[in-house]
């Protein structure tokens, strides 16, 4: 199956109430192509370096954290940094 496949694929197993999600995802993406700073992103090499554990334990903790409803949203984030 070639890509294009793959998305059509992808695309016709997204749920109707998906779509507009899906459609401002994939425009955004189209409207990146042209952008140098994301054609470098994209290209660059992949860093495998392992997280340390310290960086795992934070990562966990931040996951705990939103799964007991701790986080606040992007409007309270904003607010506290003044920034409304």
């Amino acid at each position: 199956m070639t890509s294009r496949q793959s998305l059509h694929a992808l695309l016709d197993s997204i749920p109707a109430e998906l779509l507009g999600q899906a459609e401002g995802a994939l425009a955004g993406v189209c409207a990146l192509q042209g952008d140098p700073f994301w054609q470098q992103l994209i290209n660059a090499e992949v860093d495998y370096e392992p997280l340390s554990a310290k960086t795992i334990a934070a990562i966990e903790r931040g996951w705990e954290s939103h799964r007991a409803g701790l986080g606040i949203s992007t409007e309270q984030l904003l607010k506290l940094l003044g920034d409304e």
